[in-house]
């Protein structure tokens, strides 16, 4: 568990060390846990044996069974959720005797409607002004507001809790169903509050739009609440986790209630290592759950060992915890694979499950419970993130009467005869878990080894005198006392990078700087010979500052400015430097590399030197390398994991990675683990520099420095 206390730490210089909440009241034993697992598909005791051999072989400390069935008020007497509740027992009994931790996985918490619910007038869809459904899919999704959750579904998850005994209760697609709904109990409540309708029509610009997507979020805040209340009346020790909530798609402050976070990233490798650098220093421990196939959950296409590696070596090199998805399995195919002539691979799942645990637990001396270390932060902010659900911010800014917007930026017919099936996720915004800026932002970071993690506004806010360096990539909007924070991290001597949208957000204005004007034509700048082209940019005032780079096209205008302010420094970039940054990077999908981003690339690690010239460690190793530094005890970890499995530009080939890292005291011994190999090292001036062989790397190594 994180939190951000400054406190002084022996051996690395420079840095602060984010030591342990008070506020999260995190049960041991889930602190403890290292390996969890998720069951492909229902268990059943007709399958004991088969789950008997697989968790056998894989032992992990957590298993979350699905459940889903208990929770059907429609059949609580029906034959069919005795045999759940048969077989949810036998599971109990089999985690006692296999001693592994039994947690009840709750599907479709936000898709709960079916067709039984139809003349239930307790269930209530959540509905577009047009009467259409909102929600992914094409689901029908259950209102936290309607009268069922309090009649009919809370008190079942208290009788769950009561008559099980849960260890966890694991709770899935509940964030990804909220969505702004206007159906007879929203728009009344609504109403109660405001004394208004809703805001409905795209040409309506009113105060009364934020208020709209704030009333839905915190519907969705009160429900996990009272879930978390029920269950804790029944059952007073049982973990209640709501997959994906307080996650990146969540991006705010964690309240008390939530001792975890969790999230399942299926095949998805760059989201994984930017939900990996979020959670690092979140204030609670987390777990993240790749599946173990690389097409559809419960599929027949397993991943290559070295994906699963991969995936285990990003989350435990950034402090979390291993959830298997996709494990123990059997082998039926899901009803939408498309193969319906195969069987599940269970061997090769098996497989891939006990040798990820081997790789895993050999690493687990040197990754659980560690404590990250790190220079600088990427800002996620909350403001801007759920704005993108209010039309007047998103891309599409066409108004017409007779059009509703969307989340994603699409305008939809308003038309009772049309059953569209629109997207107004609020926490989804976009079908995105974050803006292309941040990723960008991420992956520019990332790939010159520079030491970050990814934050929030309240981390921000609370927090920032942990920082060396901030980048405000495409926060458009920002909370006025984040913008204070800002303010007063850059006057006390940190430096911020502020880049393309985030100009609008009030940060210049707050720090003195003369207003930029934002051109709506287009741009262009070189970097090493390669020309990048931008739709519109932002003409940046320079009488205050020096000129770093300027845009070709229009000729001499300043494209990246340094302002002195205070004891610190801003840079402003003038253009959507790392939106673009995300469309070349060899990590991003639609991208090949190449020569376009190498320059780009080079051309941010030329900033990074004015930006945080002092960092705490610089790495010489190729750009598909991730590095993290993390301490637990008296020692010093730094995370060295190979990410060119999925690196689609050069890989570069070297035979020795060379590190330089920051320490106030000489250190008695350095060894590479989990081989248990003395590197050589020297001590120069507070500087430790070290070699490691590239060949002694099987895809994630730790040099530890004690």
């Amino acid at each position: 568990m994180k939190s951000r206390s400054a406190i002084s730490l022996s051996g690395v210089m420079g840095i602060v060390l984010l030591c342990a909440s008070h506020t999260h009241a995190v049960p041991p034993s889930y602190e403890d846990t290292f390996i969890h697992t998720h069951v492909s598909v229902g268990y059943t005791a007709q399958w004991a044996d088969e789950f008997v051999r697989q968790v056998k072989a894989v032992k992990p400390d957590v298993i979350e069974i699905h459940a889903t069935r208990l929770l059907d008020p429609k059949k609580l007497s029906d034959q069919e959720v005795k045999k759940q509740l048969f077989h949810t027992l036998h599971a109990k009994q089999l985690s006692e005797e296999l001693e592994f931790n039994l947690a009840l996985t709750i599907n479709l918490a936000a898709t709960w409607m079916a067709k039984d619910y139809d003349n239930d007038e307790r269930y209530v869809y959540r509905v577009n002004p047009d009467g259409s459904r909102a929600g992914r899919w094409g689901k029908k999704h259950l209102c936290v507001n309607a009268p069922a959750v309090d009649e009919v579904i809370i008190p079942i998850y208290y009788r769950i809790a009561k008559e099980i005994q849960p260890w966890q209760i694991w709770i899935d697609e509940s964030v990804i169903g909220v969505n702004m709904c206007y159906c007879q109990y929203c728009t009344a409540l609504f109403k109660q509050i405001t004394g208004m309708d809703p805001p409905v029509k795209t040409e309506e610009d009113n105060e009364y739009w934020d208020q709209w997507v704030t009333f839905h979020r915190q519907a969705y805040e009160q429900w996990m609440v009272k879930i978390n209340e029920a269950v804790k009346r029944g059952s007073p020790d049982t973990i209640v986790t709501f997959n994906h909530a307080y996650f990146i798609e969540q991006p705010q402050g964690i309240p008390d209630h939530i001792v975890n976070l969790s999230g399942d990233v299926h095949s998805e490798p760059l989201a994984l290592g930017m939900y990996a650098r979020y959670g690092a220093t979140a204030d609670v421990p987390y777990d993240l759950m790749p599946g173990l196939g690389q097409d559809i959950w419960a599929g027949i296409d397993p991943k290559p060992l070295a994906q699963i590696k991969e995936d285990i070596a990003v989350i435990l090199a950034n402090g979390g915890r291993w959830n298997i998805g996709e494990f123990p399995t059997n082998r039926k195919v899901r009803a939408d694979s498309k193969d319906q002539t195969k069987e599940r691979p269970v061997d090769e799942y098996l497989r891939l499950a006990k040798e990820g645990a081997v790789y895993a637990r050999a690493r687990q001396e040197w990754t659980h419970k560690t404590t990250p270390v790190t220079d600088g932060a990427v800002l996620l902010g909350a403001t801007t993130h759920y704005s993108q659900v209010i039309h007047r911010y998103a891309s599409d800014k066409r108004a017409y009467k007779d059009f509703v917007l969307t989340s994603d930026g699409e305008v939809i017919p308003n038309k009772p005869s049309l059953s569209n099936e629109a997207n107004t996720r609020i926490y989804w915004p976009g079908n995105r878990y974050m803006v292309q800026d941040v990723v960008g932002a991420y992956e520019a970071l990332l790939e010159n080894q520079i030491q970050f993690h990814i934050i929030n506004e309240d981390t921000l806010k609370r927090d920032w005198e942990n920082y060396r360096f901030l980048v405000i990539s495409g926060q458009f909007r920002l909370q006025t006392d984040t913008i204070e924070a800002v303010a007063q991290f850059v006057n006390n001597g940190g430096s911020v990078i502020i880049e393309g949208s985030s100009i609008e957000s009030g940060l210049m204005e707050k720090l003195g700087l003369s207003p930029a004007v934002k051109h709506q034509s287009p741009a262009s700048i070189s970097h090493d010979g390669q020309l990048y082209e931008y739709n519109e940019y932002y003409e940046l005032s320079h009488k205050e500052g020096e000129i770093l780079s300027a845009f070709s096209e229009p000729a001499n205008t300043p494209a990246v400015v340094r302002y002195q302010v205070g004891d610190g420094q801003v840079i402003c970039m003038g253009m959507e430097f790392f939106y673009q940054y995300e469309t070349l990077s060899p990590y991003s999908h639609s991208s090949e590399g190449g020569a376009k981003a190498d320059a780009a690339r080079n051309y941010f690690d030329e900033i990074m030197e004015i930006v945080a010239p002092d960092r705490l460690i610089r790495v010489e190793a190729p750009d598909h390398y991730e590095v993290t530094v993390n301490t637990m005890g008296g020692s010093t970890l730094v995370n060295l994991v190979d990410r060119s499995l999925n690196w689609k530009g050069d890989k570069q080939k070297v035979d020795i990675i060379n590190i330089t890292i920051s320490m106030t005291e000489k250190p008695g011994n350095i060894w590479l683990q989990p081989q248990g190999k003395p590197l050589d090292w020297q001590w120069e001036e507070g500087m430790v520099k070290t070699s490691v062989p590239t060949s002694m790397i099987d895809v994630f190594s730790i040099v530890e420095i004690q």
